[in-house]
């Protein structure tokens, strides 16, 4: 099986264009309609959506823009992203003043960021070889997490330590 998307929403188009393609480096393509009829029938939402999908490498994201974006409180849902330097990614983070929130797990911390809309989404460096990938693919990712403050310290994520 293969992940082809992750469906998020946001409040507009600028705000999803300073996400996804300012702080995450994606690609844009020209932003499309979805027909309110379609709308409804997929989503229960009785009007126009335009949908914009973000492009880089294996991520795809396809972002629906409402107006008055969901924002339950206590949701888990949440996409995964692997960066090359954490670290670095969460200076870029607070430079543009992206909430982090790191989350003790036993000796490590696991670390999500939330956009301006509210959506999730846990933050892992990448890791090379086979054995790394195989480790991700046994530990939980963001089990039982709930959306919450900034708590813990820098240092470490779920996997590893960081310098």
């Amino acid at each position: 099986m293969d992940l082809l998307h992750v469906a998020l929403t946001s409040s507009s188009e600028d705000r999803a264009d300073g996400f996804y393609v300012d702080l995450l480096g994606l690609k844009k393509a020209e932003p499309k309609v979805l027909a309110a009829e379609i709308s409804r029938a997929i989503f229960g939402i009785g009007h126009e959506l335009t949908v914009i999908n973000y492009t880089g490498g294996a991520a795809h994201f396809e972002v629906f823009v409402c107006r008055a974006a969901p924002t339950p409180a206590g949701h888990i849902e949440h996409a995964c992203i692997a960066v090359e330097n954490l670290p670095e990614f969460l200076r870029r983070c607070e430079k543009v003043q992206v909430e982090i929130i790191r989350v003790p797990k036993g000796e490590s911390l696991i670390t999500f960021i939330k956009d301006a809309d509210g959506n999730l989404f846990e933050i892992k460096e990448k890791q090379e070889g086979p054995a790394a990938v195989a480790l991700a693919a046994l530990l939980p990712g963001g089990v039982g997490f709930a959306r919450g403050g900034q708590v813990g310290e820098k240092g470490k994520d779920t996997l590893h330590e960081s310098p």
